[in-house]
């Protein structure tokens, strides 16, 4: 039971990761191209961070795996 919670919690970490590395590259190669300047990069690039932080709380947060840890204590 625990392991297929596992499992769902790292697949969707990954793919949520791979969404992050792609709008990374996004940004970076329009920087590149000069369409936006390093603060605006600097911006988005935190608030991509942010974002992801939250979400990975979030998945602990609703994963059995937070209550075993609160609860085995």
């Amino acid at each position: 039971m625990y392991l297929s919670e596992i499992d769902w919690l790292s697949d969707a970490f990954l793919r949520h990761s791979f969404q992050i590395a792609q709008q990374i590259f996004i940004i970076f190669t329009l920087y590149k191209l000069y369409i936006f300047n390093l603060q605006d990069v600097i911006y988005w690039n935190a608030a991509i961070f942010v974002r992801t932080a939250l979400y990975c709380l979030r998945l602990f947060y609703e994963s059995p795996i937070y209550y075993l840890i609160l609860f085995s204590k």
